[in-house]
């Protein structure tokens, strides 16, 4: 069972494109949600996480749980990201033995003001030293990649599809460093999701969200020795 938390200093969302961003975060870094509902005296409550969401009148995400077979079509259900202190409520309108469709009530969008840094590369992407490790091969192998976004909570990194072999969800991966800075220790984290996508150029490459092992607090000296802000 997971305690249900406590929202004070929760602001009303009314930007949908903060929205779209939060929801991207999410998605890409694998950030897991607790999922509730009120059902008389009980409250049920699962972890989540959002494997792709839409944006249209309503809002409508797809989340992945362990299983739904407590969660009904047509029910109000709330879910809550911990780390950005996200908050919706929505209805579900579709679900599977593993996964649940669940519209979301734009006008209920609440989140609390950041006070941690996040840094989103749009213009350049940074590169990122990794070490992961391959179980078909039974070793560690080192590679690069271009860093998507980073905050203390993990990260999302992209390559080409052709590369896509040397990972898998749930697989263990080191930063090591980026781009000439070197982290006194290699942050560890564990591999969440991999989502195929196109590029500019119709080439599909893969964007790779990793969950750090344990929230890191060195990446706002790491960014300020880059001159980043």
């Amino acid at each position: 069972m997971y305690n249900i938390p406590m929202f004070p200093n929760l602001r009303e969302v009314l930007d949908i494109n903060e929205v779209r961003n939060s929801l991207a975060i999410c998605k890409d870094e694998a950030l897991s949600f607790i999922v509730w509902k009120n059902n008389s005296n009980t409250r049920l409550t699962l972890e989540a996480i959002v494997t792709n969401f839409f944006i249209s009148k309503n809002v409508l995400a797809v989340l992945e749980v362990d299983d739904t077979s407590k969660l009904d079509i047509n029910e109000t259900v709330y879910i809550y990201q911990e780390n950005l202190k996200l908050l919706f409520k929505g209805v579900l309108v579709k679900k599977d033995k593993k996964t649940f469709n669940l519209q979301l009530e734009s006008k209920l969008f609440l989140e609390e003001k950041r006070k941690k840094s996040r840094f989103v590369f749009e213009k350049i992407l940074f590169d990122g030293y990794f070490e992961v490790f391959n179980e078909l091969l039974d070793k560690t192998k080192k590679f690069k990649a271009e860093i998507k976004n980073i905050s203390n909570t993990g990260y999302s990194y992209i390559i080409s599809a052709n590369r896509g072999n040397l990972f898998s969800v749930d697989s263990q991966i080191k930063l090591t460093q980026i781009e000439k800075v070197s982290f006194p220790e290699p942050l560890e984290g564990t591999i969440k999701h991999i989502s195929p996508k196109k590029d500019n150029f119709g080439q599909t490459e893969l964007h790779i969200g990793v969950l750090f092992d344990i929230e890191s607090e060195i990446l706002n000296e790491v960014f300020s020795q880059m001159n980043i802000k």
